[in-house]
C-alpha cells in the first residue's frame, strides 16, 4: 500500500459528510450547530506531559518524546516506542506507519463544555485549545472514533476504506458528531450532550501535525480531586507539615505554575 495523506483526503469528504447530516432533523441538526459553534480541539494529559508542553514550549507526540529521551537514536527510540506503548505499538505503528507525517500526528477529542476526557485513563488535565488556533492550523482532520480501535482491529488489518468514509476536514466536524449520533441522541437531553460527543471512552478524534503551543491554550481543565490535593498539598507544604506524598504534589503544583508564568500563559483553570 502507498503511502496515504490523511488531510487531502479527509476535504474530499467534506461534501458527502454535508449531504448525509443534511437528511436529518429535529435534536440532531441542534446537536450538530452546537458542536459547530463550540466545539474545540482538546488534548487530555497526565502531568509529566502537561508540564513538559508547558515548559518545553511545544506539545510533543510519543514519538517525539522517545526521540528526545534516545537523544536521537532511531533505534533506542523506536525501542523505547515498543516498551511504552506495550500492547498499542503494532497498531500504532501500522496506522501512522500508513501515512505521510504519521509520526508527527498530534491526537485530540472533540469538545465542547464539561469534564471531557479527565479521569485516570488519559490523565487529571486537558488542554482546550481556541478556535482561533484551529483555523491557522493547515493539517487538522476529524475521525468518527479511537482510530486505533475502529480503523486497525489488530496489528495487521488497516480498513482504509472505512476510515475514507468517514474522515473530514476541521469544518466537517459537527457533521462527523452528528452522523456518530444520530441513532442515539434522543436518549440524551440537550445539557448531556457535551458528555454524549466526550466523556468516559467516548469521543470524536481530531488529528493535527502543526506545532501546539501553550498561547493557544483557551482554557485548561483540571480533575477536582487532583487539583485539589495539589493546592492542599502546597498549603501544607508552605506551612513546614507536608508529608512525603504531599512534598510531591506541591511540587508539581509548583512546577506547573512556574511553566505557565515563563510562558505568559494566562489560563482560568476549572475543576470538572
Amino acid at each position: 500500500m502507498s503511502t496515504l495523506d490523511l488531510f487531502p483526503m479527509a476535504r474530499e469528504t467534506a461534501d458527502h459528510l454535508a449531504s448525509e447530516c443534511a437528511m436529518h432533523v429535529g435534536a440532531i441538526v441542534e446537536f450538530s450547530r452546537s458542536v459547530e459553534r463550540e466545539g474545540r480541539f482538546s488534548v487530555t494529559m497526565k502531568f509529566a506531559r502537561i508540564h513538559s508542553f508547558m515548559d518545553g514550549g511545544r506539545y510533543l507526540n510519543p514519538w517525539e518524546e522517545c526521540s528526545r529521551d534516545a537523544e536521537g537514536d532511531e533505534a533506542k527510540a523506536t525501542q523505547l516506542m515498543v516498551e511504552r506503548q506495550k500492547g498499542w505499538y503494532g497498531r500504532r505503528a501500522l496506522f501512522e506507519g500508513s501515512f505521510e507525517h504519521g509520526k508527527k500526528f498530534q491526537y485530540g477529542a472533540l469538545y465542547t463544555s464539561g469534564r471531557a476526557l479527565v479521569h485516570s485513563k488519559y490523565g487529571p488535565f486537558c488542554a482546550v485549545f481556541g478556535s482561533e488556533a484551529a483555523l491557522s492550523w493547515h493539517s487538522i482532520a476529524w475521525l468518527r472514533d479511537n482510530s486505533l480501535q475502529r480503523y486497525v482491529p489488530d496489528n495487521d488489518t488497516f480498513d482504509v476504506e472505512l476510515l475514507r468514509r468517514e474522515v473530514g476536514p476541521h469544518e466537517s466536524r459537527h457533521y462527523i458528531a452528528a452522523l456518530k449520533h444520530a441513532a442515539d441522541i434522543e436518549a440524551w437531553p440537550p445539557e448531556g450532550w457535551s458528555t454524549m460527543l466526550c466523556g468516559g471512552d467516548r469521543f470524536v478524534e481530531g488529528i493535527v501535525v502543526d506545532d501546539l503551543l501553550p498561547e493557544q491554550i483557551e482554557r485548561l481543565l483540571a480533575d477536582h480531586d487532583t487539583w485539589t490535593d495539589m493546592l492542599r498539598a502546597n498549603t501544607a507544604f508552605l506551612a513546614g507539615r507536608a508529608d512525603a506524598v504531599q512534598c510531591v504534589k506541591a511540587s508539581q503544583y509548583r512546577a506547573l505554575k512556574s511553566t505557565m508564568k515563563r510562558q505568559n500563559v494566562t489560563i482560568t483553570w476549572e475543576k470538572v
